[in-house]
């Protein structure tokens, strides 16, 4: 198993079944800006992550939504709100749209530590519904970045089982206890294959 990349789902983003010519991400970005949303029902993931770090977002976000998961990004949602400063019409917007989300999946990169936002997403959600999961984004696929209070939480990776022919997404609560993403979203958990 190894951890996803910035370079891995920056190209995902880049090559998306929804990228159909060459745009560029931020071109890409700002479509997305514009897609309506999956609506204001129940949502599979509240994606929590650096604003800064919305290219390599749109990567993830399109991987997730391959797997047919529905996925809340606030700024596809709300282009309008401030992402510089904390204001309590951003928190109840934000604490509204976590309570119709299932899971947070929080997106740690080598800068993800500078946002304002991803601590206090992080614990509201683990507090209202404890179904929090790690996302690394790393610059080869090995350390996790970040707070060593992450190390709280179980992490996402990926893996090509034995006869498969693309990666599945998995969230591991140990080196032999694990789950499909898939599976975890829908409520179940890690489980031990040792």
């Amino acid at each position: 198993m190894a951890f996803l990349t910035r370079t891995e789902v920056g190209a995902y983003a880049r090559n998306s079944i929804y990228n159909f010519s060459a745009k560029s991400a931020e071109n890409l970005i700002a479509e997305n800006v514009k897609v309506a949303s999956a609506g204001a029902g129940v949502r599979d993931i509240f994606l929590s992550h650096r604003y800064a770090d919305k290219v390599e977002l749109v990567g993830l976000m399109r991987m997730l939504e391959d797997m047919n998961l529905t996925v809340f990004v606030d700024w596809r949602e709300y282009s309008e709100l401030s992402r510089q400063h904390v204001t309590r019409v951003t928190a109840a917007m934000l604490k509204k749209d976590m309570s119709r989300c299932r899971t947070l999946l929080f997106a740690v990169t080598s800068t993800a530590s500078q946002s304002i936002w991803m601590p206090w997403e992080l614990g509201l959600f683990d507090g209202m519904k404890s179904r929090v999961a790690i996302v690394p984004l790393t610059e080869h696929g090995k350390d996790i970045p970040g707070q060593e209070y992450l190390e709280l939480y179980p992490w996402i990776d990926r893996a090509v089982p034995d006869g498969f022919h693309k990666p599945i997404l998995w969230v591991n609560q140990g080196r032999d206890c694990y789950i499909s993403l898939k599976d975890w979203v829908q409520g179940e958990d890690p489980v031990s294959h040792s």
